[in-house]
């Protein structure tokens, strides 16, 4: 074997080797660690679809949420309604965001994003599930875009369904 096949031929083992141990590292991380952690979680869950109906905004708040052990992930969809969604006929009827938190005991943290990236639009939610835990009480600060500023504001989200 010549110098160069044998300079060709580490360097392909040496990709080889990196590839599969990096694919190792992947199914690790995205697979075997979750699966892991949601075994042995042994907190709330709160997978499934919260309304909370906001009469002061003139909105329905409607969030799906996901979860691996203590991590939430999901979609949040926000309507205009009523006298509302006609005085701020500008504005788009509804609004999807993205959804990623987490659950610590009974506290519950939700960062929403703008789905659509040429809007502005963010959330933060801190709420506690309270009464048999189909319920979350808490306080939402979030970027109003008709005052141009961030605002706080009380809200109660009520599980749908039978979860």
């Amino acid at each position: 074997m010549t110098q160069s096949e044998t300079i060709i031929l580490a360097v392909i083992s040496g990709i080889v080797s990196y590839s599969v141990v990096f694919l190792c590292l992947e199914v690790f991380k995205k697979i075997l660690v979750p699966w892991y952690q949601s075994t042995i979680y042994q907190g709330q869950v709160i997978s499934g679809v919260w309304l909370c109906e906001n009469d002061k905004l003139g909105q329905s708040v409607t969030i799906e949420l996901t979860q691996s052990a203590y991590k939430i992930r999901g979609i949040a969809t926000v309507t205009l309604v009523g006298e509302e969604s006609k005085r701020r006929n500008s504005a788009e009827p509804t609004r999807v965001f993205h959804i990623e938190g987490f659950i610590l005991g009974k506290t519950v943290q939700l960062n929403l994003r703008m789905k659509r990236r040429d809007r502005i639009g963010m959330a933060c939610l801190l709420m506690e599930l309270i009464e048999d835990g189909r319920k979350m009480k808490g306080v939402v600060s979030y970027y109003s875009t008709m005052e141009s500023r961030i605002l706080p504001m009380e809200e109660t989200y009520q599980l749908q369904g039978n979860n």
